[in-house]
């Protein structure tokens, strides 16, 4: 399933007020940690922004080489060379789990010549559902454009 990109002025709305909706964190059954939504979510909303340290792809490959096999990798990448790593700054976003038919979708916006991750709603969501996201992502919109046109 795919859907349109939201456009640049509901990135804005969103972005600019941080509008989120209220998370919370659970213990699934065979998952670990899993993020839940506390109120219903309508299809296109912004759910959460995923934040953390953004560090080079070299500090990356130090990093992933210190985590044991069971640790869980709180990693996302923005470009080549830029990886945000949510693992020491991150927020409850690091916490939601892969799903191959997910509910939210990562969309990356250039913001005030900044890279941003937004988890979107793909379709509504009920209140108590559980949110998950396909670990492979692609970019929205033209980088070149948007270091002009996107302004927040």
């Amino acid at each position: 399933e795919k859907r349109d990109a939201p456009s640049l002025p509901v990135v804005q709305h969103h972005l600019r007020r941080r509008v989120q909706v209220r998370l919370q964190i659970f213990k699934t059954a065979y998952k670990g940690w899993g993020v839940k939504v506390e109120q219903g979510v309508r299809q296109g909303e912004l759910v959460v922004e995923y934040v953390g340290e953004v560090i080079d792809s070299e500090s990356w490959e130090e990093r992933k080489q210190q985590l044991s096999r069971f640790d869980h990798m709180y990693f996302m990448a923005l470009n080549q060379n830029e990886i945000v790593d949510a693992s020491r700054k991150g927020n409850i976003a690091r916490f939601i789990n892969h799903s191959c038919a997910p509910n939210i979708q990562v969309e990356k916006w250039y913001v005030n010549r900044w890279p941003r991750l937004g988890l979107w709603a793909k379709r509504d969501i009920a209140a108590g559902e559980e949110l998950s996201y396909n670990y492979s992502v692609k970019w929205y919109g033209d980088d070149q454009k948007a270091q002009h046109d996107l302004h927040v």
